[in-house]
């Protein structure tokens, strides 16, 4: 995930995905967190994201998915909040060994996002998640 603070600078976040995906009930739900931010400026100073992003009410079809999400990160005086209905993802790799996914928000999306109260104008979260636990197929 990445965002803009205020078109000044570009802070790449990297997290934690648990996606669950249930063919029985077509159902998808799911939680990012643990985000650490680098900033493209500095990359030697992680900054530590605390909070998470929820994804729920999702349907697979097939080999795809779309979900809602909502959710803060905070960091310091940061916060960065989400919500939306638009979440949509794919799944890959043999035995579902891999997901990628998007959240887009913004402007002609049926999300929002906002930093530290001020909403951000268009954007695109990408979700990229490889299976690194047993029983992942």
């Amino acid at each position: 995930m990445n965002y803009f603070d205020q078109g000044a600078k570009q802070l790449d976040l990297y997290g934690d995905a648990e996606i669950r995906v249930d063919f029985g009930t077509s159902a998808v739900d799911g939680k990012l967190d643990g985000f650490v931010g680098v900033d493209d400026a500095d990359e030697s100073n992680p900054i530590f994201f605390s909070g998470g992003i929820s994804l729920r009410n999702g349907e697979v079809s097939g080999n795809t998915f779309d979900f809602e999400y909502s959710g803060e990160l905070s960091s310091g005086a940061n916060i960065v909040a989400l919500e939306g209905t638009n979440g949509s993802g794919q799944i890959r790799g043999d035995g579902g060994s891999g997901i990628v996914g998007d959240l887009r928000v913004g402007s002609g999306f049926d999300g929002a996002a906002t930093f530290n109260g001020n909403g951000i104008s268009q954007g695109n979260i990408s979700i990229v998640a490889i299976c690194q636990t047993t029983g992942c197929s």
